[in-house]
């Protein structure tokens, strides 16, 4: 965020008017790519805008900024909070098929590889929390809801009392008046997390429940408000940040616990398969 908090998008377009003909290519560019501020020197956005370094220079000026690094500081930290728009580049739009899928499945394998392999010991400790819970909440806002949902998905398989944390409808305190000393709530907290994430986890916290936070590197103080934290590598060679390495991590403590659970988990599992089989719900 800038002055008074407006974002670098919010300067330019109040600013919009103030620009000469000459300067506008290069509040288009950026608009479009707000990102590639925090990539490149004032001379070289100059160059892929097709501005001239003095048109530039007066740009920055026009916005306020006292120079070019104090706007790059901006670019930073709208790349720093994970948004889309800063993550996108032309070079994303302008490459080969082939050379995208490459790319993504590098990035991908590396992602899975580089948080599995870094997964400690004591995720025998949260599965043990988990398969002794009363009652265990999967937790996630916005895209951390995706693999929340999936995580609950894939445990409600092999055991009971598995929820969505919050269940559609409610408001976060009423779910959160169900857990109790002993249950385990699972965090998914990846990049551009609600603030009430953090806060929700301490509530939980004093009172007895078990927390798990699963997240990305940019978690910070976050971490200190759970028991156990998974990070997750989440780098991109596009503009949307990558959920595979959370999703990995969801299948795996599955996996775990279906195995610590024996024949708990086998016997609900067959529970499930008879009911789908009665209702006949599922196609082949």
């Amino acid at each position: 965020m800038g002055a008074g908090g407006l974002t670098l998008e919010a300067r330019i377009r109040d600013g919009y008017d103030l620009l000469a003909d000459s300067e506008r290519p290069l509040a288009d560019f950026i608009l479009s790519f707000p990102g590639q501020v925090a990539s490149y020197s004032a001379s070289e956005l100059a160059t892929l805008a097709g501005v001239s370094k003095a048109a530039a220079s007066r740009f920055v000026r026009k916005l306020g900024f006292e120079n070019y690094e104090a706007m790059r500081r901006i670019a930073r930290e709208g790349q720093g909070w994970g948004s889309p728009q800063y993550l996108n580049a032309p070079d994303f739009e302008r490459r080969p098929f082939a050379d995208a899928l490459q790319g993504h499945i590098a990035c991908e394998t590396e992602n899975l590889r580089a948080t599995l392999s870094a997964l400690s010991p004591s995720t025998t400790d949260i599965v043990a929390a988990m398969a002794a819970a009363p009652r265990i909440g999967c937790m996630g806002f916005r895209r951390s809801r995706i693999v929340a949902d999936y995580l609950r998905w894939s445990l409600v398989q092999v055991r009971e009392q598995v929820s969505i944390f919050p269940p559609p409808g409610e408001t976060i305190s009423e779910a959160a008046s169900e857990f109790a000393a002993g249950d385990v709530v699972i965090a998914i907290g990846l990049r551009r997390r609600v603030p009430l994430l953090g806060a929700t986890l301490k509530s939980l916290r004093a009172r007895g429940v078990r927390t798990v936070l699963i997240a990305d590197s940019t978690a910070g103080s976050l971490a200190a408000d759970a028991d156990w934290v998974i990070l997750c590598e989440a780098r991109t060679v596009s503009m949307f940040d990558s959920d595979i390495s959370a999703i990995g991590v969801a299948h795996f403590l599955s996996s775990l616990l279906a195995a610590a659970l024996g024949n708990a988990a086998r016997l609900r599992m067959q529970a499930v398969e008879r009911s789908l089989a009665t209702l006949g719900e599922l196609s082949e």
